[in-house]
């Protein structure tokens, strides 16, 4: 077994133990339906989370995979909130535009937004590439992308009729998810029991 497909086994025995974790409340009462929906649709960020930290080894699967579709994905999200919350821009245009179909001028800058999304992307990924198990080994790497994953979330829900509640959940969730996973990469990899016996060593804590 490779070492992706085993970061990918233990991410889902992880999904399973969060789901049943949430099933427990579920039964009880205590946790709306739609919760545990979303906790089982989002098993796909849970995977990508127990894979990510391998982004920093070029020669792994997850780079690989990242190269190719990281640079789409952030040229996705960021043309969605453009379109989102590109109301004030077109607004601008049509006021400030003489001669100028204001529509002609907004979908061009939503193409823009793309298309240099994408080519960012896709150029700057490998020159920013750390070294192994280094920054993408850390638990605050892990973290930081949960709370930006958490908040790309809520931007996109908002205002979709969803209740505000929902969308909190879902939210939480799909970091939550991201977290999971990553986590269960860093277990994997002895690096969480490394990091505990240092945090032991310094504060006493074994003693």
């Amino acid at each position: 077994m490779t070492d992706f497909e085993r970061h990918l086994q233990h991410g889902i025995s992880a999904h399973a133990l969060l789901v049943a974790a949430l099933g427990i409340p579920y039964l009880l009462g205590a946790l709306r339906e739609e919760t545990l929906v979303v906790a089982l649709a989002v098993v796909p960020i849970t995977l990508v989370g127990s894979v990510a930290p391998d982004i920093d080894h070029p020669h792994a699967r997850p780079y690989r995979l990242a190269t190719r579709y990281v640079p789409p994905a952030t040229a996705a999200v960021a043309t969605c909130l453009t379109l989102k919350f590109g109301g004030a821009a077109i607004t601008a245009v049509e006021s400030i535009s003489v001669g100028v179909d204001p529509l002609f001028v907004a979908g061009a800058s939503v193409a823009t937004v793309f298309w240099v999304g994408w080519w960012a992307t896709s150029r700057l990924f490998p020159r920013l590439r750390p070294s192994h198990r280094t920054v993408t080994h850390r638990i605050s790497a892990g973290m930081t992308v949960a709370v930006c994953l958490t908040t790309v979330v809520v931007l996109l829900l908002e205002g979709t009729g969803l209740p505000s509640g929902l969308v909190v959940r879902t939210s939480a969730l799909c970091g939550g998810a991201f977290l999971v996973g990553f986590l269960t990469h860093l277990a994997g990899d002895g690096l969480l029991r490394d990091r505990w016996r240092t945090v032991s060593d310094r504060y006493g804590l074994g003693e």
